[in-house]
Order: structure tokens, then sequence, then C-alpha cells
């Protein structure tokens, strides 16, 4: 599954299809350099708000979803809830948050999200970028947490080098 699908025009590039939006962004190449450009009379704004449930805290899983809406463009929020689900706040295109709400459907080794609860409203156009929220001291607790595995780590590196001769 595709996060989202880009299209590339210059020169011998195909033409766009019915289908495809007239509102989705175009690129072109210039020295080897992709310029993003948006047609920003055709963009309809709207705002996300989204609770993700799943298996996804501590995990990675702000950190993919901030990733995922800084490559489009969004505005916005990722928190923790104290229930164990997850909260986004997106603001942009209404086109790309389609692809915004498959792409956040996360399911790999560490991240499995089981459903996604969501509503559309105005823009309210109170934040001037995406971001994680973070709890006072979480940071400090997963460097802790981080830590201890490590030495976890290099105490059974030992165990195995020596059991192998190699120390």
């Amino acid at each position: 599954m595709a996060l989202f699908a880009l299209y590339l025009y210059h020169p011998g590039a195909r033409e766009r299809s019915e289908s495809e939006s007239s509102a989705m962004p175009f690129f072109l190449r210039q020295d080897d350099i992709i310029i993003y450009k948006e047609h920003k009379n055709l963009i309809r704004m709207e705002r996300l708000t989204a609770y993700v449930s799943g298996n996804m805290q501590q995990r990675g899983y702000r950190a993919r979803v901030t990733d995922i809406a800084r490559v489009l463009g969004f505005k916005g929020t990722v928190e923790n809830l104290d229930d164990g689900r997850v909260k986004i706040i997106a603001e942009g295109d209404e086109d790309k948050l389609k692809w915004f709400e498959e792409a956040i459907c996360i399911k790999n080794t560490l991240i499995n999200v089981s459903s996604i609860e969501m509503e559309y409203s105005t823009p309210r156009n109170d934040v001037n970028r995406f971001y994680q929220l973070v709890d006072r001291g979480e940071t400090d607790s997963r460097l802790d947490t981080a830590a201890d595995h490590l030495k976890n780590l290099i105490a059974e590196m030992k165990v195995a080098l020596k059991s192998k001769g190699i120390i």
C-alpha cells in the first residue's frame, strides 16, 4: 500500500486521467531537484480530528505520524491520551487528508492500529506547523528505559562473545 501517489510532470510525462483530482500537487524536475508546487486556488482546507486505537504508544507511532503530516504540509498535533489512544489533529488539503487517513493506519511489527474514529470540521488555523505534544518527564523516562535496554544488550553481548571465546 502506497503512502500517497505522486505525479511527476515534465515534458514527455503522461497526461492526467479524468479520475485524478485537479487539486493534486505536481512536480517539476530542474537540475535534479524536485520542486513542489500546489494550485492554492483549488485546495479546500479541512480539519481532521482522529482518535486512534491499538497498540501504538511508546512504539514510535507519533513520530511516524508527524513525519507523514509534515511531508503532506499539514498543521496540527499528535498526542498520547491517558486511555491508551492517540489523538491526531491535522489541518490541510482535503484530498491529502484522505491519503493521510490510510497512512496513519499503520500495521507493522511494532505498531498495530486497530481502529480510527475520524471527524472532519472547519480548520481553525490555531497552529503554524505539525508537532508532537509530549508530557512532562516523558522524554526523560524513555531515555532511562533506553539506557536500561542498552545495558542489558551489552551484558548479553558480553556473555555471547565469552561463550564463543572471542573475549
